[in-house]
């Protein structure tokens, strides 16, 4: 799975896109596919077309984004950070930081997201090394099922 960053990528995914590659990473791991720059780019643009994807690639829609992508979901739930997702089901880790921890900016309030292991462990950060997760903390869930 590439990165967030990635140059093929556009700028909104590069700087808002936690959310949205955090789906296509788990998407990966269950449909057996590579997601390139060519597949993410075209699962973009399908989304931002359909309205799943809003301004600042704010996803709108998830489980219409995790269809798009390959995977079979119904619900996606805001979750506590013990909770787990069943046996077909997935995660993804909510980080916050405050501007005051190590390299924070200003009075900036920095939040990210991560795919997880479905024990609150990060699989895959889509920034690589994120100093949200390094200082941050898990603030909740999202769990696909």
């Amino acid at each position: 799975m590439i990165l967030q960053t990635d140059p093929a990528l556009p700028d909104e995914v590069h700087t808002f896109g936690c959310y949205f590659t955090s789906v296509l990473f788990h998407a990966e791991r269950k449909t057996g596919l590579t997601f390139d720059a060519d597949r993410v780019l075209s699962i973009y643009n399908a989304a931002k077309k359909t309205g799943i994807l809003g301004d600042e690639c704010y996803v709108q829609d998830p489980v219409r984004l995790a269809n798009l992508a390959g995977i079979n979901v119904e619900s996606v739930a805001h979750a506590e950070n013990n909770d787990i997702p069943g046996p077909n089901g997935f995660e993804l880790l909510h980080f916050h930081r405050a501007a005051d921890t190590p390299t924070g900016m200003g009075n900036a309030m920095h939040d990210h997201f991560v795919a997880g292991d479905g024990h609150g462990a990060v699989i895959f950060d889509p920034l690589g090394d994120s100093n949200t997760v390094k200082y941050g903390y898990l603030q909740n869930k999202r769990i696909f099922s």
